[in-house]
């Protein structure tokens, strides 16, 4: 950390264009003089609910960086209690805003802009409406998820990262990175900014996360204080949606209302029978898992109906997600949509066979059905128009209709929530696959939505793709996306940093370049960074080495487990012995190197505390192999409460989610009754 005033970064600011007003601002000066934070009149906010509170958070975050960095605590004062003369910051739509002429009517969702005016600082943007704190229902994680438009406090965070170089680069105070100043000046600012996407949402898998057992965590409060410290990091990021823009799985519980009175209005299988699908391994013939007959229109104008009755201005379109399964249906007309070069009646045939075989991924023998749902969006659109002309749907790309439509067009008003069909590792072949369906699917006239998966398998190992994904998500922002969803947020923080600071930057600088960013998170390290970027390098080159083959030969090798939520099964095959040896002895070259640095070295030893969980975790699934073989679980059982009473002794320190690895090990471990046997 450095100390310094901030003369220099204002002569750049100078030479990057700002137009020079009549007075500078002393935020801090010398001497301990400082300005005063003055906020629109009203109520006190309500942090839960809060519609016209936006800056009064915002207050609070500007005066508490600006007092980490110079010691100096700013006032905060109602625009009617607000000190004589000029030198103030204002935030929000205060009377003196408007009366300088500086207006929000024009910018957009979640924009801003920052002006100085005689002397005076005004921060203001888009802040009008949509839940901006904490759900009382449901927690904190929700921050993330509704409606928000809190342009004046990315105004504040536009001015704490442009003035003051601070960075954020995991949630909780030990991920601040707040440099140091013994002043504060602003000799000129006038600039608008915009927000690059329509909604950002890194969803942070609340059925898994929002889970408090003794076995997880310390305690009740650990649990909150990490949802919490995630929450203020995602504001920090400027991440939000100013709509609602979350397509989930929509057809969920549609069985449960129609299977008896519109059975009309699911798939149709191979054996005749319109159910969820027995021989598909993830839903196991649970209802939730029956893919929808998209023909029936019937199905159509039960769908809007449904949305009649619920949208609102955050909540504004039809949204036709499909369920958690490809599409399965073998009717007569839904093959007809799928403007196949197979005759259907080949498909079908092969479909049967495969299904009789008992094979679950028959619906392979049915080809891309893209077509099919195109001209499902497209059916919906025209029955919502009757309502609404400019009634605007969304559906899915993804699993056997991830492929663009061969002959079917769409248009603007069709967003397409693409799901790239890979998941880690990121190789070339499947990259140039993703970037190719994703140009084709643009030249259909539709709007792109990027919804992936990748992060979600990787548990809480070293793994390193923050450069693959930081490029290929460049390739996608550069090509009509609009808006991204991302299932992501797993909260392994002190293990996959890199990968996960990389995602939340490029949500709102997508040109930004990839390594200037990945030296931005290095950089928080101070005197370690060399030594941490050297660590990291060990780690990217582990997981560069991983292909599909090898993948595919662990995964064959040890019972075929689910790709994705199995990894941990074969984990071990990937940081063997030799791999994980080497990483320990560059993490204790970084800890050398930290010395004398107190904030390096709280952050070292956070990488530290990760590296010994990700070691313990491979220790417990060893013992796992070990139990399975043996049939003796004395050993699996230590190993797993030693794991665990690590896990609870750091969790009130660091911010990794503890919830969301032990639901991922208990697709494996059988916690029950390793805390019902005896020590």
């Amino acid at each position: 950390m450095r100390t310094m005033t901030h003369t220099v970064v204002l002569s750049l600011l100078l030479l990057c264009g700002f137009p020079v007003s009549g007075f500078a601002l002393d935020v801090v000066g010398r001497n301990g003089t400082h300005t005063t934070i003055v906020i629109p009149d009203g109520p006190v906010a309500d942090l839960y609910y809060d519609k016209s509170g936006v800056a009064q958070y915002a207050a609070q975050e500007l005066q508490y960086h600006i007092k980490e960095s110079t010691g100096v605590s700013l006032p905060i004062v109602r625009e009617s209690q607000k000190p004589a003369g000029k030198g103030l910051i204002y935030l929000g739509a205060c009377r003196k805003t408007k009366n300088a002429g500086i207006t929000t009517d024009k910018l957009g969702p979640n924009a801003c802009i920052i002006k100085l005016v005689d002397g005076d600082l005004f921060m203001v943007g888009d802040s009008n409406s949509g839940v901006f704190g904490f759900d009382k229902t449901h927690g904190p994680w929700t921050i993330a998820v509704y409606p928000t438009r809190i342009g004046t406090l990315f105004a504040v965070y536009e001015f704490l990262e442009k003035q003051m170089a601070v960075k954020w680069l995991w949630p909780g105070k030990s991920g601040e990175v707040i440099p140091k100043y013994t002043e504060i000046q602003v000799k000129s600012w006038d600039s608008t900014w915009r927000p690059s996407l329509i909604s950002i949402n890194l969803g942070d898998n609340p059925y898994q996360v929002n889970i408090f057992e003794p076995a997880r965590w310390s305690s009740p409060k650990a649990l909150n204080t990490y949802l919490f410290n995630q929450a203020v990091w995602q504001r920090r990021q400027r991440l939000a949606q100013s709509v609602d823009m979350f397509l989930s799985h929509c057809f969920k519980d549609y069985w449960s209302q129609f299977g008896k009175t519109h059975p009309e209005f699911f798939n149709l299988l191979p054996d005749g029978k319109r159910r969820s699908d027995p021989l598909y391994p993830d839903g196991h013939g649970h209802p939730s898992h029956t893919s929808m007959c998209v023909s029936q229109p019937e199905l159509w104008k039960t769908i809007v109906k449904k949305w009649a009755a619920t949208r609102s201005p955050g909540n504004p379109f039809i949204k036709l997600g499909e369920n958690d399964n490809p599409g399965m249906c073998t009717c007569p007309k839904c093959m007809a949509w799928d403007e196949s070069d197979v005759p259907d009646a080949e498909r079908l045939a092969r479909a049967k066979q495969a299904y009789a075989k008992g094979d679950w991924k028959w619906f392979n023998a049915l080809g891309s059905l893209s077509d099919r749902y195109a001209k499902f969006y497209l059916a919906v659109q025209k029955e919502a128009q009757k309502i609404d002309p400019n009634a605007t749907v969304m559906g899915f790309g993804y699993a056997n209709f991830s492929d663009p439509p061969g002959k079917t067009k769409l248009n603007k008003r069709v967003i397409i929530v693409y799901v790239p069909n890979f998941m880690f590792p990121f190789t070339k072949e499947k990259t140039d696959l993703e970037h190719k369906q994703w140009d084709a699917w643009g030249k259909t006239g539709a709007s792109m939505l990027l919804r992936p998966n990748y992060f979600l398998q990787l548990h809480s190992m070293p793994l390193f793709f923050a450069r693959k994904f930081g490029n290929d998500f460049q390739y996608l922002s550069g090509r009509g996306l609009v808006a991204t969803a991302f299932d992501s947020l797993t909260g392994q923080w002190s293990t996959q940093g890199p990968n996960l600071y990389m995602l939340a930057r490029l949500q709102t600088q997508p040109k930004k370049p990839v390594s200037e960013i990945l030296e931005e998170y290095y950089g928080g390290f101070g005197r370690a960074k060399d030594a941490v970027r050297e660590y990291f390098h060990h780690w990217e080159v582990v997981s560069d080495a991983i292909t599909d083959a090898s993948i595919a030969k662990a995964v064959a090798s040890h019972g075929n487990p689910n790709p994705t939520f199995g990894f941990l099964v074969y984990a071990h095959t990937i940081f063997t012995p030799g791999v994980m040896s080497k990483g320990r002895a560059l993490l204790t070259k970084t800890q050398v190197a930290a010395k004398g640095d107190p904030i390096a070295a709280e952050r070292v030893a956070f990488l530290e505390r990760g590296l010994r969980r990700a070691e313990l975790t491979l220790a417990a699934q060893a013992a796992f192999r070990a139990c399975k073989e043996n049939q003796s679980d004395s050993t699996f059982q230590a190993a797993v409460k030693k794991l665990d009473s690590y896990r609870r002794s750091v969790d009130t320190k660091d911010p990794d989610n503890v919830s969301w690895v032990y639901w991922f090990e208990g697709r494996r471990w059988d916690r029950k009754k390793v805390y019902k046997s005896k020590d």
